[in-house]
């Protein structure tokens, strides 16, 4: 006897319709774990900041902070980092990079107006930076008595890694604060004070008045006017190549580096923003990192 020859026609479509509903709520929740590991393999893991430790110092007192990164499973590429120092108790001295990347040292710049130090660094390399690794030292002076606060940007660092899109996100920062303590004292031996004496007035004379000469009127220079390179417009561009030589190499990222360090503008070759690849109006670790994700060391 035929099973479905119990149930009705429209017992039949009610079970028909449940059927695939529960087919759609597993297909459902089978895509959304696959959006869920291919978002986690194009942004990576969470990486994170830190600065070190270290005891109360002496005003005056010149130390060492080690600045690493948690870069978990990522293979970390590149690191665009701001701090702001607290300038009222500590001075900035130097920051000493690792040779943990191969192109260190890009920026590293201290603004004693502000306080804020930066630091950038990329690695071309097919070497394998992940876990815990130390980017530099940090060289502090204590300046005056009470508590200085190191504190990373909260929008401005940029972190990448090699087989991600755009920066890595970054969470979970140590900031660093650290306790000046001010001089001990001595108290001083009283000394007697010799009584000075007094030394005859001397008697000015008469200085003579020198004549005003002529002054020369400059002549003008004219300002000479730079002219841009225009860049070969590629058919078929090709993702990371910058200078469209059809192929993605050591020298494009040259023409990166160059106006990474020039705020966009690379004095050497006159390019503006020629390696703004992800076209959002800078050059960045963003554009690096596209750059790298292609290029085979």
């Amino acid at each position: 006897m035929d099973i479905f020859s119990r149930y009705s026609s429209r017992q039949l479509l009610t079970i028909g319709i449940i059927a695939l509903l529960i087919l759609a709520l597993i297909m459902t929740l089978y895509l959304v774990k696959r959006q869920q590991e291919v978002r986690q393999r194009a942004t990576g893991n969470s990486v994170s900041l830190n600065l070190g430790t270290v005891s109360p110092q002496i005003v005056k007192t010149v130390f060492d902070v080690p600045l690493t990164i948690s870069a978990s499973a990522n293979n970390i590429t590149g690191v665009d980092a701001r701090l702001t120092l607290d300038k009222d108790v500590v001075d900035f001295v130097s920051f000493t990079p690792s040779a943990l990347f191969n192109n260190s040292g890009l920026v590293s710049s201290y603004d004693v107006q502000t306080g804020v130090f930066r630091y950038a660094a990329v690695d071309t390399t097919s070497a394998q930076i992940t876990g815990t690794v130390q980017v530099g030292i940090l060289r502090l002076r204590g300046k005056a008595p009470g508590t200085a606060n190191v504190v990373f940007s909260q929008t401005a660092n940029q972190i990448t890694a090699l087989g991600t899109i755009g920066s890595l996100p970054i969470d979970n920062n140590t900031n660093g604060s650290y306790t000046i303590i001010p001089q001990p004292t001595n108290t001083p031996i009283p000394t007697n004070t010799p009584t000075p004496t007094p030394t005859p007035t001397p008697v000015p004379t008469a200085t003579p008045t020198p004549l005003p000469t002529a002054t020369p009127i400059p002549t003008a220079t004219p300002t000479p006017i730079p002219t841009n390179t225009p860049i070969p417009p590629s058919p078929t561009p090709i993702p990371g190549d910058i200078n469209h030589d059809g192929s993605v190499n050591i020298l494009d990222f040259n023409i990166w580096r160059c106006e990474f360090v020039g705020n966009g503008i690379c004095a050497s070759t006159g390019s503006n923003r020629q390696s703004d690849i992800n076209t959002d109006a800078k050059v960045d670790l963003i554009d690096f990192s596209m750059w790298r994700n292609v290029f085979n060391p």
